[in-house]
């Protein structure tokens, strides 16, 4: 039987200016006569904690471990159902849809009876309402905490009506509620003493084999940083799995494939980053396309004089900030030139944004930087993900229109020096540097692509790689001083940056467009257009 080896399509998105990261590869399946599936990896296994499963490789074999009250159902759309529920969940309790000020959703749900974790502790409403309230405990310092808080008011905020319903209340309202809803359930006769106890992050580290107790399909057999085995769970609930259990390993790229033209790997994971063609000298791999969420896209700095958003930057014009030894003062380049009403200025800047995003070259960037894996796009979500729109589509690149949107914008081209040769200007109407984090080919060179397409409409540029995401984050994502808009380059943070990730089936644009993220603690004054 032929394996099959399947590429990543990726979103080349318009104003958001999406790549792939590289083409990749999601998965090689191969039947095999053996009980165990062999699932390779390029990383290792040093997380053993439920509380410490920052790394993509740990959250994969996880969660094979472990289950929620709802999971994505593969075989039908990736909606959700219920796996440790009885039915869905039921908004409001009693058929009341009563929220108060503190409660934004409530939602009721029963339990299945007769659930067992795999060490044969019942699961019932208790380890629910356990589970909640410990992700909410700051001591547990869980990876993910800032979230729970986010959701949940306190430990109140999930209770139990009897020993097979909870109610779990949000103090927000939340489209993509079934995430919240799908938390793996763990055993409260077996953490609750540890916690009690005062164990650390690190005494559940070192004891995995003991706390590492689910209701899912497998459960931990052993373990080390190089490879992990989990054996069937005899008390799972469902339809038992057809291997008797998953071998989690680690593999150098080139062992892993010669392993998987063997037959002694079944599947290797998308992460090694499969280049297309690399298997084609193997007879027995076919490779398929399909769907992958996630985009890259160009991002702009929102206090930026010339193209930032003034409906914005006008509550902030004229205000000094210090990060560092560094002091800037946020300015207008458009008030700076005599343009007072705030309506205007907006749309300048605006005008400013729309040129930039024509002189994109996204069919040139899918054909021959991503080898046609690649399409263009309009918006920032993908096209698997809810919200997508089809019938939005991208602008067409085109200098002369560009210019022409520059010259509308009140920029006069005649005072700038014009290369014939090579259709760009060498002097400028204004200058940025952009933040290329070095995380893939396609998007290191698209943004380099980028420079002579800014020159053309008369912007000049100057790049920073950043290296790594050491440099990149403090100045973006991370920066580290609250309650200020994040800077430009010069003063500590950016001014446009090429950056990529998965949006993921149920893309939340949460901090993308509320103004009161603009200034929040993350640093979230980055916007796609």
């Amino acid at each position: 039987m032929k394996k099959r080896f399947f590429w990543g399509s990726i979103i080349l998105l318009a104003l958001s200016f999406y790549v792939m990261s590289e083409p990749m590869a999601l998965r090689v399946q191969v039947t095999s006569n053996s009980d165990f599936l062999v699932y390779a990896m390029p990383f290792e296994f040093n997380e053993k904690s439920v509380f410490s499963q920052h790394s993509y490789a740990t959250r994969q074999w996880m969660s094979s471990v472990f289950v929620g009250l709802y999971e994505r159902d593969q075989f039908n759309q990736r909606d959700y159902f219920p796996v440790l529920a009885s039915g869905p969940p039921v908004l409001g309790i009693n058929g009341s849809d009563f929220v108060s000020e503190t409660v934004s959703m409530r939602f009721n749900i029963t339990l299945l009876q007769g659930l067992l974790f795999s060490n044969g502790d019942p699961l019932t409403a208790d380890d629910v309402v356990f589970t909640y309230q410990m992700l909410l405990m700051p001591a547990i310092n869980h990876y993910d905490y800032s979230t729970w808080a986010y959701y949940f008011l306190s430990n109140d905020s999930v209770y139990k009506l009897n020993d097979y319903t909870v109610v779990l209340e949000l103090q927000v309202s939340y489209a993509f509620y079934y995430s919240v809803l799908s938390v793996p359930i763990l055993p409260q006769e077996v953490y609750q003493p540890a916690i009690e106890s005062g164990m650390t992050l690190s005494d559940f580290e070192n004891d995995p084999q003991h706390f590492l107790i689910g209701a899912g399909p497998f459960m931990l057999f052993e373990s080390d940083s190089k490879e992990v085995i989990v054996t069937r769970n005899q008390k799972w609930a469902g339809i038992p799995p057809s291997v008797d259990g998953i071998v989690f390993k680690q593999e150098d790229k080139e062992s892993a494939i010669e392993q998987l033209a063997k037959g002694s790997i079944h599947i290797m994971d998308p992460s090694y980053g499969f280049e297309k063609n690399e298997l084609l000298s193997y007879d027995n791999v076919k490779d398929e396309f399909v769907i992958n969420p996630s985009w890259q896209e160009m991002s702009y700095n929102h206090i930026h004089p010339v193209f930032g958003d003034t409906a914005q930057q006008d509550a902030f014009i004229g205000q000094t900030y210090s990060y560092g030894n560094e002091s800037y003062t946020i300015s207008s380049y458009w008030a700076d030139h005599g343009v007072t009403n705030e309506t205007l200025r907006r749309e300048k800047a605006r005008l400013v944004r729309q040129a930039i995003d024509t002189v994109i070259p996204r069919k040139t960037i899918v054909k021959e930087i991503l080898e046609g894996i690649g399409s263009r796009a309009a918006t920032i979500w993908p096209n698997v993900a809810l919200g997508y729109d089809p019938s939005i589509q991208p602008r067409m690149y085109d200098v002369v229109a560009a210019r022409d949107l520059m010259t509308q914008a009140g920029f006069n081209y005649t005072e700038l020096e014009y290369n014939p040769q090579n259709d760009t200007y060498t002097t400028f109407f204004f200058n940025i540097t952009t933040l290329v984090p070095l995380t893939s080919y396609p998007v290191n060179n698209w943004a380099y692509l980028m420079k002579e397409q800014f020159q053309r409409i008369g912007i000049g540029i100057t790049f920073e790689d950043g290296g790594s995401w050491s440099y990149v984050a403090p100045r973006t994502f991370y920066y580290p001083v609250a309650d200020q808009p994040i800077p430009l380059y010069d003063q500590g943070g950016y001014d446009v940056m090429f950056i990529g990730y998965s949006g993921g089936l149920d893309f939340d644009p949460f901090g993308l467009y509320e103004s009161y993220s603009w200034i929040k603690d993350g640093g979230f004054n980055w916007y796609n257009w």
